[in-house]
């Protein structure tokens, strides 16, 4: 249940994470371009069940990392994903997030095609 949020989550934040080190189209017009290692511990995560009982279109995942280098805490990582696709074997997520890192923000979106994974269970809310 709340482990399957997880495994998403880490997967979606992965994803996120490889777009921030892909550098912009002006990078060949002579900017400067820098390839950040990062390491993301998840701190926080929920799965937002905003309609009908169940994960469904319009539900979000809500994602907070602590990044590291070299073992020091240097930023944070959010990211928001909502669900877009939701069908046996096919699972699509649209996510907008941003890197705080100390000489500025990067931001990022992707579409995640998750393949043969099913959507996570919502937090059981019973005793």
């Amino acid at each position: 249940m709340r482990r399957s949020a997880l495994r998403l989550g880490t997967t979606v934040a992965l994803a996120a994470a490889a777009l921030a080190v892909v550098p912009p189209a002006s990078a060949a017009d002579g900017h400067r371009t820098e390839t950040i290692r990062l390491t993301a511990r998840q701190v926080q995560s929920r799965l937002l069940d905003l309609g009908a009982k169940g994960v469904g279109l319009g539900d979000e995942l809500v994602i907070a990392e602590d990044l590291y280098r070299g073992g020091r805490k240097i930023g944070d990582h959010s990211v928001v994903c909502t669900y877009i696709r939701i069908q046996p074997g096919d699972l699509q997520l649209q996510c907008v997030g941003t890197f705080a890192l100390p000489e500025g923000q990067i931001t990022s979106q992707a579409l995640l095609h998750l393949k043969d994974r099913e959507p996570p269970l919502p937090p059981s809310t019973s005793p």
